[in-house]
């Protein structure tokens, strides 16, 4: 999201200031490329061959209300997620800390 690569820009800009004015660049033309792609799709010429597309079937929208419903629970309680995370991630940090000695 929008916060994160922003915190993420801020707290970078002042060890690689090169690479961050590189990144602005390129979300600056991402965002620019998307907002033209989107307006020829939405507000483009009517297309004869597309005239023949009607809305989905029901099994479809219910196939994509679940998973909204889903991604609408799990954005507001992401706990059962993490939670699975945590072992293996607790794990994987004290092996890293571990070969510290190792790699230096």
């Amino acid at each position: 999201g929008f916060i994160a690569e922003f915190l993420i820009l801020v707290n970078s800009y002042f060890t690689l200031p090169t690479f961050v004015i590189l990144a602005l660049f390129g979300i600056v033309f991402t965002a620019g490329y998307h907002l033209w792609a989107m307006q020829r799709a939405v507000f483009g010429t009517y297309n004869e061959k597309l005239g023949h597309i009607h809305d989905g079937a029901s099994y479809e929208i219910a196939s994509m209300a679940i998973l909204v419903l889903l991604v609408i629970y799990f954005g507001l309680n992401p706990n059962p997620v993490l939670d699975m995370m945590t072992t293996s991630a607790t794990s994987l940090l004290q092996f890293v800390t571990g070969m510290k000695g190792v790699i230096t």
